[in-house]
């Protein structure tokens, strides 16, 4: 009587590692488009805290305030941003309206209206 040989062949084995490669790097390609746009929303949002605080400011003096790092920012508008998704934020003034300009990760300038709209956006990582 012949005994039956039990276990999987090398094809089967190759097979199956290469389809679970295939899922694995599916998952990470995902994984990381997912994380990129968390951290987009996140610095977006602080260019909006950033917007928000200096309409506050322009209805109280009738004039945006003007900024050279985000230090200078945050002591000036009173606030705590972080350089968590950029290196440094500026605000700069002129003509009734104001930009945030933002340098590191994603460099973009942000322009906003004096109703505190944004109105536009330059750069080569603008965030929708």
């Amino acid at each position: 009587m012949k005994k039956q040989a039990s276990g999987f062949t090398l094809v089967e084995l190759v097979v199956a590692v290469i389809i679970l490669g295939i899922v694995g790097s599916m998952t990470y390609v995902n994984y990381n488009f997912q994380r990129r746009k968390q951290e987009l929303r996140g610095a977006m949002a602080q260019v909006q805290v950033i917007a928000a605080a200096e309409r506050l400011y322009y209805l109280n003096a009738r004039a945006f305030w003007a900024t050279t790092s985000t230090a200078n920012t945050n002591t000036r508008l009173g606030l705590h941003i972080q350089d968590t998704y950029f290196d440094n934020y500026r605000v700069n003034t002129g003509g009734g309206t104001f930009t945030i300009q933002v340098d590191g990760g994603p460099a973009a300038t942000y322009t906003f209206n004096n109703q505190g709209v944004r109105t536009g956006c330059a750069g080569a990582d603008c965030i929708p």
